[in-house]
């Protein structure tokens, strides 16, 4: 797996922490959940930082919180993994396959030509840490009101034009797990 060369003693050693001491992984106060949302909140200038158990489970709830269920439609990108249309099916909504540009992420131009009245959310992915073309997309989205999920399990630290992936759109999604760039365990 990928990183997997990178994990040693440090961090051997906090997971069995974890164990012998009892710690809480839960929401309270002091506990290692929270100390990770606050850290990511302030590393990525975000107001909020909401830890689930999955990059699935994050676009799963915001597509929720967004209310969407069936008969919406989310656009997408061609080039994503599975969970990101598994989220969309998971609510019910039907998911539409936007093609990927030179990026290898969403095509704007194509885009603009999906948009229907069913249209509820758009989710550009940064694929492998590269950027999606947001200007385009926000500026899309923005002229039909419609908000943007970015998913961004592939690009924590990623940056388009100085601001970080993940804090462009509406709400942003990261993963963590053990194949991606950065993981907590």
């Amino acid at each position: 797996m990928p990183g997997s060369e990178l994990i040693g003693k440090e961090e051997r050693d906090a997971v069995l922490e974890i164990f012998d001491k009892g710690i809480s992984l839960s929401r309270k106060p002091g506990s290692r959940v929270q100390q990770f949302e606050e850290a990511m909140a302030k590393k990525i200038h975000a107001a909020y930082s909401h830890a689930l158990s999955s990059g699935t489970a994050g676009l799963f709830t915001a597509l929720k919180v967004m209310d969407v269920g069936p008969g919406d439609e989310v656009i997408t990108q061609s080039h994503t993994f599975v969970a990101t249309v598994e989220a969309i099916t998971e609510t019910g909504a039907t998911p539409v396959i936007a093609e990927v540009n030179e990026t290898l992420n969403m095509d704007p131009s194509n885009l603009d030509t999906l948009i229907t009245e069913k249209t509820k959310v758009i989710i550009p992915v940064h694929m492998l840490g590269v950027p999606s073309q947001m200007d385009n997309i926000l500026a899309i989205a923005k002229k039909h009101k419609i908000p943007v999920l970015e998913d961004a399990a592939q690009a924590p630290g990623g940056r388009y034009k100085n601001r970080y992936l993940g804090t462009l759109g509406t709400v942003g999604v990261f993963s963590f797990d053990y194949g991606k760039l950065v993981t907590t365990g």
